[in-house]
């Protein structure tokens, strides 16, 4: 899983709002690419097609040569485990400490509680904030957050990894040493 294609992709809201036409575009396996264009030009919506939390009006979204599109319910989940996703607004559970809301998606995925542990510290000093997996959402900056959200991005070791403006809360210094 790794190679993306979007062939003739449009999506059209029920509202009759055309976010993307007639998109079409490649990704290599192992690439990283940068997606940019002004608010409104549809960034989000074409991660969340990537993402499969939407579906394309029109065109196929392939992924390894898969119509990720047309996934069965119950294939779903197992593609988006594939997929690791930083949003621009955290979705951090708020009632939840900065440990729970990393080791999250490790814990549904069934894992074992002693590798739970040992990634979700390696994930938090990955971004810096291994000393902060006690407090939780409300006590952070909105940088840390940010942070936070990476962490749980890229725990479960994605093979894909979607982001919608990571690094907009953070600082040009600390944007570069976690993105490396």
């Amino acid at each position: 899983m790794g190679a993306i294609e979007l062939n003739h992709v449009t999506k059209r809201f029920d509202n009759g709002h055309e976010a993307l036409t007639d998109v079409s575009t490649q990704f290599a396996d192992g690439s990283m690419s940068f997606l940019t264009g002004h608010s409104g030009a549809g960034n989000s919506t074409f991660l969340k097609l990537i993402l499969c939390a939407d579906r394309p009006t029109r065109g196929r979204v392939l992924v390894n040569g898969v119509n990720i599109s047309e996934l069965s319910a119950r294939r779903l989940p197992w593609y988006r485990r594939q997929v690791g996703v930083v949003f621009q607004d955290h979705h951090l559970l708020d009632h939840r400490s900065v440990f729970v809301n990393v080791a999250l998606p490790l814990r549904v995925m069934g894992m074992r509680e002693k590798e739970v542990v040992r990634r979700v510290r390696a994930a938090l000093n990955r971004v810096e904030l291994n000393n902060k997996e006690h407090l939780f959402p409300g006590q952070l900056s909105t940088g840390q957050k940010q942070r936070i959200g990476i962490a749980r991005a890229v725990v479960t070791r994605p093979k894909i990894l979607l982001a919608d403006e990571p690094t907009g809360n953070l600082d040009p210094d600390l944007s570069r040493s976690i993105m490396e």
